[in-house]
């Protein structure tokens, strides 16, 4: 049996109830064995009598044991072996006079390709037989729904001593965009409920509980058993900031998304067929690609590949419009290193800023509003985008979008003069700009919005 789950999400957790639970109905014929696959050397061949040496048996209780009982065997982390086979079937569990054992074991959802059954399912023992087809099952731990999500936070409170109480926790939850969509596993929302009294009271930034998932994951591949090519990428990644290398491999593959795709969420990857293509260089296999992929929260269903939520893929693409890390310059040997943000970046016409339209995007919008509000330079840097406007046509979607998350994020424009201003297409709360009307069109699609002096009082 196969349990299959995204990173974190309760598969360790669930092998230890499994084994605890057996251990508890015990009928002294079927012995549980737990098995961490990392920690076991060559699992392939021999893997129960390696594990069971480890707990101190000798050779010959190991035969005793062998003899007269069966096995459950509950293996953890096939995905941090690294190596694509059978267990059941190279530890010869088909085999007559062999350990009579049934095998769970458990995997990340993006270490597996399509038609992965054949790594799991036991084969028959005789080739002129087939399996039968029940012999092999297949299970996925899903997300948190709201009500579990809700469930989890009455237990939390009870068990921990915080000045927050439920309703504190649900309304704070539910007012963050996109934040219920990301807390979907123990782990995550853990985080978050520890987090979240510190973010409201002293407003710190809320970006640091969504890239935790870099660092959960850069903690799982520490504690893995890496390839030695794998163990040396990882440390270069490390001693060049591996985080922030996750954070610019998402951000790239964001971007393309949208300048590639139009912004459609799924990217399918064939690697014969798109070795070569923009794909190759964020699914292919390099050691560096394959490291900082199964490290970002991305989830993968056969050949198709999508971030987790979909929303992250707007906050990714809002860090390529304005990415508030202060970094150094760019790399030339790193595939995945970006400038510093600054005002020159944010006003260089190749900003995706000016590229798209935003103002469907409400995601990336949230995100940029909610940058307005922490970073003063950035506020003070939309403005001028706008005014840019006013001499270079070229500029106008750039500043339709400036113009729509200023003013999302409650920035008032009383006396400003946005007469020539060319923000076609932007969002405009009215409430926000008293005393304003539209000035008659410049031209077919452009529309400019304009504050009349005389009835500006302040």
């Amino acid at each position: 049996m196969i349990i299959l789950g995204d990173s974190e999400s309760g598969k360790l957790m669930f092998s230890l109830r499994l084994e605890q639970q057996l251990w508890h109905n015990f009928d002294n014929n079927i012995i549980p064995l737990h098995i961490i696959l990392a920690s076991v050397h060559e699992p392939v061949h021999d893997m129960i009598n390696k594990q069971l040496r480890m707990h101190g048996f000798t050779k010959s209780e190991i035969q005793e044991l062998k003899k007269h009982y069966g096995f459950i065997l509950i293996c953890d982390g096939y995905d941090e072996r690294q190596q694509f086979c059978n267990l059941y079937t190279t530890n010869l569990l088909t085999r007559p006079h062999q350990w009579r054992a049934k095998m769970v074991i458990s995997c990340r959802n993006p270490f597996l390709g399509p038609n992965y059954e054949h790594l799991f399912a036991p084969l028959p023992s005789n080739h002129y037989r087939t399996a039968p087809a029940d012999i092999f099952q297949q299970a996925v731990i899903v997300p948190f729904s709201k009500e579990q999500v809700k469930d989890y936070v009455v237990q939390y409170t009870a068990l921990h001593s915080r000045p927050w109480t439920v309703e504190d926790y649900l309304q704070v939850l539910g007012s963050i965009p996109d934040l219920l969509d990301l807390v979907t596993n123990p782990f995550t929302l853990t985080l978050a409920l520890e987090a979240l009294p510190g973010v409201i009271e002293d407003r710190q930034d809320l970006s640091a509980i969504r890239l935790q998932w870099f660092v959960i994951n850069l903690q799982r591949l520490q504690a893995s058993v890496l390839s030695s090519v794998d163990r040396e990428t990882l440390n270069w990644l490390l001693d060049v900031d591996f985080i922030s290398k996750g954070i610019d491999y998402s951000t790239g593959l964001a971007t393309a998304m949208f300048d590639i795709q139009d912004g459609i969420p799924v990217v399918k990857y064939v690697h014969v067929n798109d070795k070569g293509s923009w794909r190759g260089g964020f699914f292919g296999p390099q050691p560096i690609v394959r490291l900082l992929r199964e490290s970002s929260p991305l989830t993968r269903a056969g050949t198709s590949h999508r971030f987790l939520p979909r929303s992250l893929q707007g906050y990714f693409f809002s860090l390529a419009i304005f990415d508030p890390r202060n970094r150094g310059s760019q790399d030339e040997f790193d595939p995945f290193s970006r400038r510093n943000s600054s005002t020159a970046q944010l006003l260089n016409p190749n900003n995706p800023l000016f590229k798209h339209n935003l103002v469907i995007e409400p995601f990336i919008i949230d995100f940029l509003c909610e940058r307005v509000k922490q970073i003063p330079d950035f506020q003070e840097q939309l403005p001028s985008i706008i005014h840019q406007s006013t001499a270079n046509n070229s500029t106008a979607r750039g500043a339709s979008n400036a113009m729509t998350v200023l003013v999302k994020a409650g920035v008032h424009f009383n006396c400003a003069d946005l007469q020539v201003a060319r923000i076609p297409h932007a969002g405009i709360t009215a409430s926000l700009i008293p005393h304003c009307r539209k000035a008659p069109a410049r031209d077919g699609t452009m529309c400019a919005i304009w504050v009349t002096a005389e009835r500006c009082n302040h």
